[in-house]
C-alpha cells in the first residue's frame, strides 16, 4: 500500500515517505513520524496547514508572556520523549467503546468519536537540570471529550486536528482512529497555563492485542515519573 497521504506516492520503503509509522513494540499504535520526501510533503500540505497555523499562534501566545516559552518548550521536549508511552495508553483507554457490545462497527464509531487524554503535570524540583523526560511529574490522567475540556471557541480547530490524524493513518495504514492527549502543567504561576496537545492515532485491527485488561493508568503514570522512555 502506500506509505504516505500523497495519492501520487509510489514509495514502498517505510524508510523513505513514511506516514504514520507503526510503533515497532506495538503495532497496533501509529506514530506521527514524518519522513516524507518534498513533493510528498506539499501534497500533504493542504490539511496540515491548519494544524500549523494552530501551533504557530500557541507559540506566539507563550512568546507574548516572559517565561513561558521557556515553559513550553521543556513540555514539548517531555511530551515528546514519551509520545509512545502515551500514544500506547490513549488506545488503551478508549479501545473498548470499538469492540461489542458497545460498537458493531468501528468505522462508524471513529468517525464519532471525540476523545481527549488528559495527563496532568507538575514541574519537578531543578527541572531546568533534569533530563528532558524528567523535567515534570505526573499528576493524574483521565479521559475527557472535545466538547467537555476545549472552550468553544478551539473546538472547531481540536476536530479539525483529530480528523486529520483519523484520516492520514486510515490512508496509509487503513481503518483507524485517534485520540487526543493533552499535556498541561497545573503547578505554573505564568497567566496562560502552558499545554501541549498532540494527536495519537491507533489501528481499528486488535487482532495484535494480546492482553484483554491492561492497567493503562498506572503504566502511564509509572513511565512518566520514572523517566522510562519506549
Amino acid at each position: 500500500g502506500l506509505c504516505c497521504g500523497n495519492a501520487a506516492c509510489a514509495s514502498s520503503s517505510d524508510t523513505v515517505c513514511a506516514f504514520p509509522n507503526s510503533h515497532p513494540r506495538h503495532p497496533w499504535l501509529l506514530t506521527d513520524d514524518i519522513s516524507q520526501s518534498v513533493e510528498c510533503q506539499r501534497a500533504a500540505w493542504p490539511g496540515h496547514k491548519r494544524i500549523c497555523k494552530g501551533r504557530r499562534e500557541v507559540q506566539a501566545q507563550f512568546e507574548s508572556v516572559p517565561g513561558c516559552l521557556e515553559t513550553y518548550t521543556a513540555l514539548r521536549e517531555f511530551s515528546g520523549k514519551h509520545r509512545s508511552t502515551a500514544g500506547a495508553c490513549a488506545f488503551q483507554s478508549v479501545r473498548y467503546y470499538y469492540l461489542p457490545p458497545r460498537s458493531s462497527d468501528p468505522i462508524a464509531t471513529s468517525k464519532v468519536r471525540e476523545d481527549v487524554l488528559v495527563i496532568h503535570l507538575r514541574t519537578r524540583p531543578n527541572a531546568e537540570e533534569a533530563r528532558a523526560e524528567k523535567r515534570f511529574f505526573a499528576t493524574d490522567v483521565h479521559l475527557e471529550t472535545i466538547s467537555s475540556y476545549f472552550r468553544e471557541e478551539q473546538r472547531e480547530d481540536m476536530r479539525a486536528r483529530l480528523k486529520w490524524s483519523r484520516e492520514e493513518a486510515t490512508r496509509n495504514r487503513g481503518p483507524a482512529s485517534a485520540v487526543l492527549v493533552v499535556w498541561v502543567v497545573d503547578d505554573s504561576t505564568l497567566p496562560v497555563r502552558p499545554a501541549s496537545v498532540m494527536p495519537s492515532s491507533f489501528s481499528l485491527d486488535q487482532s495484535e492485542v494480546s492482553w484483554l485488561a491492561f492497567p493503562w493508568k498506572a503504566y502511564l503514570l509509572r513511565n512518566l515519573n520514572e523517566g522510562i522512555v519506549l
